[in-house]
Formats: structure tokens, sequence, C-alpha cells
């Protein structure tokens, strides 16, 4: 599967707007062995010094944790490293503002338009 999401990909020249993500770390390293630029993140429960670990071993530039579990700390240890961070979990509008004011560098969410009203408030 992970060559066939690459040929869609660099078929629709669409690489630049695409980061594969996955709880799977064997798909992870799979694309990663067919495509050594493509960008990838890992979708975790938390952000731990043994996971930003394997991340960087694996040449994976962004972390996913779970919004309910990210922590300013867990922040703090992805930025030493210059690992982004992209949320995902995020259910109502109050996560939102968590997500926020943790400052993450993107989120995943089934409705845009309450995130874009969060962001504004």
């Amino acid at each position: 599967i992970e060559a066939d999401c690459l040929k869609c990909v660099n078929s629709l020249r669409c690489r630049d707007d695409v980061i594969f993500t996955s709880f799977n770390w064997e798909s992870l390293i799979a694309m990663r062995k067919l495509d050594a630029d493509i960008r990838e993140g890992f979708l975790t429960w938390e952000i731990t010094e043994e996971t930003l670990d394997s991340l960087e071993k694996n040449h994976i530039r962004q972390i996913c944790p779970i919004i309910s579990k990210a922590t300013p700390e867990g922040m703090a240890l992805a930025a030493q490293r210059g690992i982004s961070v992209r949320f995902w979990g995020i259910n109502d509008t109050d996560l939102m503002r968590q997500a926020i004011k943790l400052g993450g560098d993107g989120v995943s969410v089934n409705f845009p338009d309450k995130l874009a009203l969060a962001l504004k408030a």
C-alpha cells in the first residue's frame, strides 16, 4: 500500500502538500525505504523521549499526539529536537482552544469551520 500511496501523490504532483501519518511504525519505515524525502508523522498518545529518539533515528520530523495527553513539557521536548507537532483527537472547541494554547504546528479536525471560529476567538 505504501508504494501505491507514493505513486498517487507523485502522479498528482502534490508531495509538498502531503504528510503521511500513521500509528503503524512498520508502514512509516516501509514508506521511508521507498522515498527518503517524503514527509511523515507518527500518531501517538503522548510525546516521550523514547518516541522522539525513534523519530530521529528514522528521519520522521513530525509527532502527532492526542490533544488530551499533550503537555507543555512534551511540546518543549519536541521543539528542542526540531520536530513539529500536529495534534489529533480534537472533537470539541475546548480541545481546539487547548491545541491553540499549546502552540502546535497543526491539527487534524473533522470540522474546520469550528476551528476557524476558535482561532478568531
